[in-house]
């Protein structure tokens, strides 16, 4: 019986560990989100990995100014590779809402056109929510 003489204290405990868990999640899920946005940020492509070649093989200030063109090289082809296979992922999305759209009655092709447009607009405006 002592159990239910204390139900306020454990009922503040069990609120507080909850709040707890709450704010941990929400902080790490945004945590993650900055991290991938910052690893998809062509502009920190370059910096990131210099950084990365200095510190994984200790290279002296010579040696680093020897691998910058490489590197810009390198970075210059990752991302044209990028954009020729963003490129080339849009025609096979489009090619099979087309497909789909011949296959559906001209109601569900007009329901299928706008639910297309929608996720368009929404991902030119971002994708991942900042």
């Amino acid at each position: 019986m002592s159990l239910f003489r204390h139900w306020k204290t454990i009922l503040l405990v069990l609120v507080v560990f909850a709040a707890g868990m709450f704010c941990g999640a929400v902080g790490t899920i945004r945590a993650v989100q900055r991290d991938i946005r910052n690893k998809l940020d062509e502009t920190t492509w370059m910096p990131r990995t210099l950084d990365w070649l200095r510190g994984a093989a200790n290279l002296t200030p010579a040696q680093e100014d020897k691998a910058k063109p490489i590197v810009e090289s390198a970075v210059a082809r990752l991302k044209e590779l990028r954009r020729e296979s963003e490129a080339e992922r849009k025609s096979v999305v489009k090619d099979l809402l087309i497909s789909v759209a011949l296959q559906l009655p001209e109601d569900q092709q007009h329901q299928l056109k706008q639910a297309a447009e929608a996720a368009a607009a929404k991902q030119a405006s971002g994708g991942l929510q900042r």
